[in-house]
């Protein structure tokens, strides 16, 4: 079962599953899932983890997203080097890092800000957590 999310302070609605946790901080929304292996106060190693926030820069948007990767080599690395992405009619840049586990990242211009989607969503016993995230990247819209 599915459920509709919108924020109109950060400005998107998306689909997600009904038994996601929604916690809504700071100009933030993350949307968490545990798989059935994840164990309290431990690395995450099994479920999603998906965020929503937007943010002020002064650059570019692809100037942003070299910073954030030049920030994560100090403690992991690059799997994939950023490349355009659209999502639903919203171009930005997508990357994936490994640090504490493999994230993805996209970024979009919105309005001069920029709005950040990241996720892990690691599953080591086959749940489809692949598919949830790309469902909920597919229901993503940008919202008065």
């Amino acid at each position: 079962e599915w459920k509709e999310y919108i924020n109109t302070e950060i400005g998107f609605s998306l689909e997600y599953p009904s038994k996601m946790t929604v916690d809504e901080r700071n100009n933030r929304v993350n949307f968490s899932l545990w798989g059935p292996t994840q164990e309290a106060d431990t690395e995450f190693f099994d479920g999603i983890s998906f965020t929503v926030n937007r943010e002020e820069y002064e650059k570019s948007l692809i100037d942003l997203v070299n910073q954030q990767i030049e920030d994560v080599k100090e403690i992991g690395s690059v799997i994939k080097e950023p490349e355009p992405v659209n999502v639903n009619d919203l171009d930005g840049y997508y990357y994936r890092i490994e640090s504490l586990g493999v994230s993805t990242h996209m970024l979009f211009n919105v309005d001069g800000e920029a709005l950040h989607i990241s996720f892990v969503n690691p599953d080591p016993t086959n749940q489809g957590f692949e598919d949830i995230v790309n469902k909920m990247i597919e229901s993503f819209n940008l919202v008065d």
